[in-house]
């Protein structure tokens, strides 16, 4: 099994858990005593306020499906490289410095180092045919609403995504005083057809075949053994 020492608890998971939470405590914290006061004012409608108290609760319950479908995606690529031997060290959303971003820092969603290189996998959870090719903006997602109507959507161009988090991940760590090559991957945790994507040399693969495919990669020159063990102690001192 895999070293997951640096594996913590899905950051998503929790934040929708706390979000549903708070919005819990505030229904109940507002909603009952509003409900208790108008019941007795107006006692013939006591069922109606505390219906609508109910109501407000399951409301509050409600969850980001896109989240819950994103949170799932990279529990199950989780999962899957966790079958990796103990010579592979896991570590699970680590954010870099991003001058660039926003928020000073980007997020990345798995950084594998092993005995062949370090790998960065970016885990997508769509459900629909995708369409799209490395320099495209945006991806096109074909689906099939309820009703059986047709439709698109779209979605981040995640091949642009590893780039840019190779990129990345590769300057952390040469300013560091390590040398060795990263190399990007997407992972596809629904059954995606791969017919209508083109990677650009950036290989797109199902989440079922992560392992395998980490296992199986041959590096055009193999990396030190000293250089993976500081690209881990590197890589470690953003997760504390």
């Amino acid at each position: 099994m895999a070293n997951t020492d640096y594996v913590r608890e899905n950051r998503i998971t929790q934040e929708l858990a706390r979000d549903c939470s708070r919005r819990r405590k505030y229904v109940a914290y507002i909603g009952l005593p509003l409900a208790l006061a108008a019941s007795a004012l107006y006692p013939a409608g006591v069922l109606l306020w505390f219906g609508m108290v109910g109501i407000l609760l399951l409301a509050a319950g409600y969850r980001d499906n896109a989240k819950v479908s994103g949170a799932a995606g990279e529990n199950y690529s989780l999962g899957i490289l966790k079958q990796l031997p103990d010579t592979y060290t896991i570590f699970y959303q680590v954010c870099l410095p991003d001058p660039r971003s926003s928020t000073g820092e980007r997020e990345l969603d798995f950084i594998v180092c092993g005995p062949n290189g370090v790998f960065v996998v970016e885990s997508k959870s769509h459900n629909g045919v995708l369409e799209g090719g490395p320099d495209d903006r945006r991806w096109t997602i074909h689906k099939v609403g309820r009703g059986g109507t047709a439709y698109r959507d779209t979605v981040r161009n995640p091949i642009k995504q590893v780039r840019q988090q190779v990129h990345l991940l590769s300057a952390y760590l040469k300013d560091r005083g390590v040398r060795v090559w990263v190399t990007g991957a997407v992972a596809l945790s629904r059954d995606n057809s791969l017919d209508r994507v083109d990677g650009g040399g950036i290989p797109i693969i199902p989440s079922t075949d992560l392992a395998a495919f980490l296992l199986a990669h041959r590096p055009d020159r193999s990396p030190r053994e000293s250089h993976i063990a500081q690209s881990i102690r590197a890589i470690a001192a953003l997760v504390g």
